[in-house]
């Protein structure tokens, strides 16, 4: 779990003792407020998930350390800092859905008085200002379009979080279509709208308390030789959890109408990975699966790392 408290305690004896750095130099380096720094040192608040390795980095210490609030005289647990680091991006998301409630209600409420006072009046029995009914509803405005605003912004790993958590050969733990999309981003071009269709319908798929730890994109893909191969799903996006691997292709069903079908295979069906003629090949105990795309030479590495092949 994640002492807020600790952790500002290591903050501030790192800078003080350690760097010699005053709250405003040390802000100064961050590119943040002293305000937010003494924050962080108080336990009131955490730093941004993004910061974590520029802090670590200013205080000559590891993110594993710095989110165990302790030096290591060993290499600290890597996975279980991955672990605190994916917890404190759920808490960011949890705060925002948070925030985001809080804005639409206020907006409601506000709006409800005006709508009240022109059914009933009811402000004329406080005797409110005349100028009253036009705030309430210049607030609720307000209110609802930055509920709107911050209900838009999905909170996504960063490229710089990204790497920290797909250090040491270990991968972050994703569960929508953004992140997915965004950690594929890393090592191909996935511009296309219809990769993120894909991710959506890989997302949907997901169970409760399961998480991708890898993703990639490719342009078509086919199971077994013994398929159709004017049936070949395109925009492929793929998926490797703890368990499967998902794949996911945009096809047509009958003349117009576009799906996306998302495959499932166990990983323990999963015999090897290797690249033929410059496709991806995964052999599977009753078959294989074939992945067409660019830069399929440099992801495969990564693929087998992320399928333990």
């Amino acid at each position: 779990m994640i002492n807020q408290e600790k952790i500002g305690k290591f903050i501030a004896t790192l800078r003080k003792e350690k760097k010699k750095m005053t709250q405003e130099q040390f802000a100064e380096r961050l590119g943040v407020s002293n305000r937010s720094v003494s924050r962080w040192e108080n336990g009131n608040s955490m730093p941004d998930l993004s910061l974590l390795p520029l802090i670590s980095k200013e205080l000559g210490v590891s993110v594993s350390e710095l989110l165990n609030g302790e030096q290591a005289n060993e290499r600290a647990d890597v996975k279980e800092s991955l672990n605190m680091m994916i917890e404190l991006s759920d808490w960011e998301k949890r705060r925002k859905a948070k925030l985001v409630n809080q804005c639409f209600l206020s907006g409601i409420i506000s709006i409800g008085f005006v709508l009240l006072h022109g059914q009933f009046g009811i402000l004329d029995f406080a005797k409110a200002p005349e100028t009253l009914v036009g705030v309430l509803l210049v607030l609720g405005t307000l209110f609802e379009a930055a509920g709107f605003y911050y209900n838009s912004r999905e909170r996504k790993y960063t490229d710089r979080e990204l790497d920290v958590l797909s250090s040491s050969g270990e991968f972050a733990k994703m569960r929508t279509a953004g992140e997915m999309l965004q950690f594929a981003k890393k090592s191909q071009k996935a511009d296309l709208k219809q990769y993120e269709k894909g991710f959506e319908a890989i997302a949907k798929k997901l169970l409760p308390e399961e998480a991708a730890m890898f993703s990639m994109v490719a342009e078509t893909f086919i199971v077994n030789e013994s398929w159709s191969d004017s049936w070949q799903p395109w925009h492929v996006t793929l998926a490797v959890t703890e368990k499967r691997l998902l794949v996911c292709g945009e096809a047509i069903h009958g003349r117009f109408m576009i799906f996306y079908d998302v495959e499932s295979f166990a990983l323990e069906d999963i015999l090897s990975v290797e690249v033929v003629n410059r496709k991806i090949v995964i052999r599977l105990l009753n078959g294989e699966l074939k992945i067409e795309g660019a830069k399929s030479e440099e992801v495969t590495g990564l693929l087998k790392t992320a399928l333990k092949k």
